[in-house]
């Protein structure tokens, strides 16, 4: 489970999203990451929370693309279950 701080420290130093997917892939090894809802809000918050408006709208931009890969894998990973236990099973 990623905490909000290796993303809040990768934003800061600049790097881009595909830095920090590289390095927290590598990080990672072969262990599978996740990010909890409680570090996606302060994240989200940060953008809230930017002194400007072109640091909120870079901060956005820069979540989007780290952050949608997580998301739509999980998504992709959860489907079936969703599919299989819920959706179909409740239609008559």
């Amino acid at each position: 489970m990623i905490d909000a701080g290796p993303f809040i420290a990768a934003e800061r130093a600049g790097f881009s999203s595909q830095q920090t997917l590289q390095v927290l892939r590598e990080g990672s090894g072969t262990a599978e990451m996740s990010i909890s809802a409680v570090a996606y809000t302060e994240l989200i918050h940060g953008v809230y929370r930017a002194k400007s408006k072109a640091r909120a709208e870079a901060r956005l931009q820069f979540l989007r693309e780290v952050l949608t890969p997580c998301l739509f894998k999980a998504t992709h990973d959860l489907w079936p279950t969703l599919r299989d236990n819920f959706v179909l099973n409740k239609r008559t």
